[in-house]
């Protein structure tokens, strides 16, 4: 997570984040990958080298390779043998990496294709640092272009939603190490950015199909 955070630490200051039209070469894609019960959204590497035709049908190929800037990999919090719970339907970021500057554009993208598919994309359930937590803290405070909505707790103490939104919270109220909860529950779980799930129009997904810049497999 550390070079994520590089990332989003030039990103809230507004210095360094990339954008779609400063992807490294001619043939640097953003890739989103689905499988059953996760997604995979990283940048990648679309080859297709044009050589002369040895035998019928031969002639132009192409692969993905994937390119070592970053990848979001994204998780259904009702996968595993425990649940987390319904969530709201939003999906959860199991983990992520990305080089300087990298990070925001992946995010988002991962966040416009839960919205999409799912309901949204949230942060893990279970864990997260106090670095990580900023990420979350700048779209709850600082994006007018991302919706936050509020997440139950098991006990239903949240929303007046009986099932359907509750979520584990561990990651907010488990101690750290030399330090306590990271909020008293009882007065901060409104305020807290880990508390939310959220959804984003499709802005960065449509940009990069009109560069010819996504590929979804």
């Amino acid at each position: 997570m550390e070079l994520l955070m590089e990332g989003w630490r030039k990103f809230i200051l507004n210095e360094g984040a990339r954008t779609s039209e400063e992807l490294p070469n001619e043939d640097a894609v953003v890739v989103i990958e689905g499988r059953d019960d996760s997604f995979l959204v990283y940048y990648g590497e679309e080859k297709a080298p044009i050589r002369r035709a040895r035998s019928k049908g031969e002639g132009m190929l192409g692969s993905i390779f994937k390119m070592d800037l970053g990848s979001v990999y994204v998780v259904d919090p009702q996968s595993k043998e425990t649940p987390y719970g319904p969530c709201g339907g939003a999906w959860m970021v199991a983990s992520a990496h990305a080089k300087g500057g990298w990070g925001p554009l992946l995010y988002d993208v991962a966040m416009e294709w839960a919205t999409q598919n799912y309901n949204g994309l949230m942060a893990d359930r279970q864990s997260v640092s106090r670095d990580a937590r900023g990420i979350w803290d700048y779209y709850l405070s600082q994006r007018s272009d991302v919706k936050a909505y509020q997440l139950d707790n098991k006990a239903n103490e949240l929303t007046p939603d009986e099932v359907s939104d509750d979520c584990m919270q561990r990651a907010i109220t488990k101690p750290r190490r030399g330090h306590g909860p990271d909020v008293d529950p009882e007065e901060d779980w409104i305020n807290h950015p880990l508390s939310k799930r959220y959804t984003k129009r499709p802005d960065k997904i449509k940009q990069l199909e009109a560069m010819g810049r996504l590929i979804i497999k």
